[in-house]
């Protein structure tokens, strides 16, 4: 019974914790913004639409 409260205990004391931390950004760390980030994502959506658009053409 003993390990149920320790257990009880536990989750909000490493709950607790973790509204403790503050993420900070590593020395050295480079910046990136959404738009260096957008272009890779439109190609790969590009490329599976493509992908799609192509085998149901194959299909017919």
């Amino acid at each position: 019974m003993g390990s149920a409260y320790e257990y009880m205990f536990l989750l909000p004391d490493e709950h607790a914790e973790l509204l403790k931390f503050k993420p900070q950004v590593p020395d050295g760390a480079a910046g990136m913004c959404s738009e260096i980030l957008a272009p890779r994502h439109l190609l790969s959506n590009l490329v599976l639409i493509l992908f799609i658009i192509t085998r149901n053409q194959r299909s017919k």
